[in-house]
């Protein structure tokens, strides 16, 4: 998982002021439309963009809404917007990259978690998706992956996930495949 994010990581590199992350966005939203998608979420961590550069998160965040915005006006596709928590950046750092996503809370519909779940499991971030649920945002997490079922079963207890991304191993506990269907919680 982390080698891929590595990957993902050098691709960031164009992302070398805020007009580029604004442009990318947008050009995210008309690629959608030249594909036929009339509705797309894109998901972001401002840490993860800003990194290469030492750009700054609140003005990742605010850029990537504006992107947003314009592709959407100028195409149709209706867009919502995802904040992402990027685990392996740590606590800490994750309540400055929480705080970038807040200042745009009224432009984002959700909060994730992504990235070292081995290393840092879910209940490390509860205070931060309390404060996602306070701002009224919806809570998707990746998780099941290299942290097994029970880092699915701690997104949804502790952090309030409502949909799960990937949950590769979910499988593995079949009381928690039962709960995922009977809890119609999304697997992504």
């Amino acid at each position: 998982l982390m080698a891929f994010i590595a990957k993902m990581l050098w691709m960031t590199r164009v992302l070398a002021d805020t007009d580029a992350c604004r442009r990318i966005t947008r050009e995210n939203v008309e690629d959608a439309k030249r594909e036929g998608i009339a509705y797309l979420e894109l998901r972001f961590s401002p840490f993860f963009m800003a990194e290469p550069h030492g750009l700054d998160p609140k003005r990742v965040v605010a850029a990537v809404v504006e992107g947003a915005a314009e592709g959407a006006a100028a195409t149709g596709v209706r867009v919502n917007l995802i904040g992402i928590l990027s685990r392996h950046y740590g606590v800490e750092l994750a309540h400055k990259e929480l705080s970038a996503l807040l200042s745009q809370r009224q432009h984002l519909v959700a909060l994730d978690l992504a990235g070292d779940e081995a290393n840092f499991p879910a209940p490390l971030f509860t205070e931060h998706f309390r404060k996602a649920r306070d701002a009224g945002w919806r809570i998707p997490v990746h998780a099941g992956e290299a942290g097994g079922p029970q880092s699915v079963w701690d997104a949804i207890r502790l952090l309030g996930a409502e949909r799960i991304g990937h949950a590769t191993r979910a499988l593995e506990d079949p009381k928690l495949a039962d709960f995922l269907l009977e809890k119609r919680i999304a697997i992504e």
